[in-house]
């Protein structure tokens, strides 16, 4: 039985590195091919990719076996849907002209010019015509591709994209963040971890990473390995004492398997990519290598957004305003190419006479250059006319509407106010104006923080309990997003020790991280007070009888007043 078992799994791992082979990648020059490549017959079945494809098997081979659904739109424009079909029904369906159209949410989705953001033609919305999950998430080509490439381009080549990404980076990391642990063992390994893995610079990674890309992957790297390496047989992995972690590209993630009926449960992460080529090797590593790779789900952390429950991957923040970015470009560069081409020319010459005459009249200008000296005469019979032209693109350059209504789309879509973007429109000026505008985006921040918070949580809390700390509570403190007024907030909390609503050692620490003390310790504060008012000099009476009772002017003689006004006299 175990052989039985054995030769079938032999023959289906021949079947996938035919595929393999024959479909995505080319073994002699490592790279993955995308183009299609239609099923023939003899192929395995796996190498199926479409329905015209899966019609040419069915008839090819009667011992195929298939539970299908056809849903098709009628002439009549209503949806047909036919369920339980078999082998035979299908092709009957197939042959009798009832085929299978294009599904709508295959389009491109990143069109632009004469198209909406869903790729069709103005005035006709996208509606998904499935039901379930995987009609709803965006399909791995060319939609999810294509959206890392539209994203990665506006981040690094777009100066509104790159605004509003940094801006996320900016408002939610700040000065970077603060960890804090009861446990003071614990917080030093965890420091030590964190120092390992350049933590602070991943998270500062994942604040642009996770805007731009809809998702970020955290790798535990397997068995403690140092480096991110895939071993050639004569390489010796290098071990390391604490655990390290890297950002995966999420692009390289093929797919997610899971089980179908549940997405939650994820099997393994379907890595293939060819890494970057490299001209001088040395002869030590080789110039390129082409990944495929099955991760397994428990070194992967997966974090996502932009996305419904039942969906396994994220969307960028800048999804919605893709099409938008590029027509603010484009409106920005065909303006300034208008207005350079209405520059060009300030004179226009008019010219009654032969081809002899304007030829004539060319030369005598190019004579005297681009531009004549001062006080030069210009000289000419009637027959030239000479008119200077206005700069058409002057007068009306302050009022470029298009731009206003892309910027505030881009501002709708990306929810920042369009102040922050530092253009010549600018939002409402006066306080009241300012904190409408300021109190949505800061909720948004506010909600990427918790996200922040939650990875470094997770993350922190995996590695304690492989270092054997277990129930040990980790506090993530981020800076405020809109800062308050310090001075009210130290008074509050003066008054809430007072009242003894909390403790001396709680007000202390708030008040420290309100002043951006990152290094403060209540109990070794309290000892170094209590050593400076040890060696502090105690101040001494003036005179010994400063403790009495002061004497009252009536004391005093009117001789001794006299003295006293001579001597402040004397000394003024």
């Amino acid at each position: 039985m175990d052989e039985f078992v054995r030769d079938e799994e032999d023959v289906k791992d021949k079947q996938i590195a035919h595929v393999l082979e024959n479909q995505v990648i080319d073994l002699n020059r490592y790279e993955y091919d995308f183009k299609f490549k239609p099923w023939q017959i003899g192929d395995a079945p796996e190498s199926i990719h479409s329905i015209p494809c899966l019609m040419r098997y069915l008839e090819s081979d009667e011992n195929a076996l298939i539970d299908a659904n056809q849903h098709y739109m009628a002439p009549n424009r209503k949806l047909i849907k036919r369920h339980g079909m078999n082998r035979e029904s299908l092709l009957e369906a197939w042959n009798r002209g009832n085929k299978i159209t294009r599904f709508r949410e295959s389009v491109d989705y990143f069109q632009d010019d004469q198209y909406d953001y869903y790729g069709n033609s103005i005035g006709q919305d996208f509606v998904p015509l499935l039901g379930g999950p995987f009609s709803k998430q965006l399909y791995y080509f060319p939609d999810f591709i294509k959206m890392h490439q539209e994203a990665f381009f506006s981040v690094n080549h777009d100066p509104v994209a790159k605004r509003i990404i940094h801006t996320h980076r900016q408002f939610t990391m700040g000065k970077g963040f603060r960890v804090d642990c009861e446990d003071k063992g614990a917080l030093a390994l965890l420091m030590a971890f964190f120092e390992a893995n350049d933590f602070y610079r991943m998270m500062d990674d994942v604040a642009t990473e996770f805007p731009t890309y809809g998702e970020v992957m955290v790798y535990w790297l397997p068995d403690n390995q140092a480096n991110l390496t895939y071993r050639l047989p004569e390489e010796d992995i290098l071990r390391a004492i604490l655990p390290r972690v890297r950002l995966i590209d999420p692009s390289t993630i093929w797919e997610i398997v899971t089980f179908p009926e549940d997405i939650k449960r994820v099997i393994f992460y379907q890595q293939v990519f060819p890494t970057q080529y490299q001209i001088y090797t040395g002869g030590v590593v080789p110039s390129m290598k082409f990944i495929y790779d099955q991760i397994p789900a428990d070194l992967i952390m997966h974090f996502k957004k932009n996305c419904v429950s039942n969906e396994k991957r994220g969307r960028s923040d800048l999804v919605q305003i893709l099409g938008y970015l590029k027509r603010l470009r484009d409106s920005v560069n065909y303006n300034l190419v208008r207005q350079i081409k209405d520059s060009a020319w300030c004179i226009d010459t008019t010219i009654e006479g032969s081809q002899a005459d304007i030829t004539s009249y060319i030369n005598s200008q190019n004579a005297l250059g681009p531009l004549p000296p001062a006080a030069s005469e210009f000289v000419h019979t009637k027959k030239v006319q000479r008119e200077y032209l206005n700069n058409s693109s002057g007068a009306g350059s302050g009022n470029f509407s298009t731009f206003e209504w892309t910027l505030s789309m881009i501002a709708m879509g990306s929810g920042l106010p369009i102040s922050y973007f530092g253009t010549h429109i600018q939002g409402g000026s006066t306080r009241a104006g300012a904190i409408v505008a300021t109190e949505p985006v800061a909720k948004m921040f506010e909600e990427d923080q918790k996200v922040y918070e939650n990875i470094i949580l997770k993350i922190s809390d995996r590695f304690l309990k492989w270092a054997g700390y277990k129930n040990v509570k980790v506090e993530v403190s981020f800076p405020e997003i809109i800062t308050q007024d310090r001075s009210q907030k130290i008074k509050d909390l003066a008054l809430a020790e007072a009242q003894g609503w909390i403790s001396r050692e709680r007000a202390a620490e708030i008040a420290a991280k309100e002043m951006g003390i990152t290094d403060f310790d209540f109990q070794g504060e309290v000892e170094t007070i209590k050593t400076e008012q040890k060696t502090m000099p105690v101040a001494q009476p003036m005179s010994p009888d400063a403790t009495d009772t002061p004497l009252s002017t009536s004391s005093i003689t009117s001789d001794e007043k006299t003295d006293i006004k001579d001597q402040n006299y004397t000394a003024g």
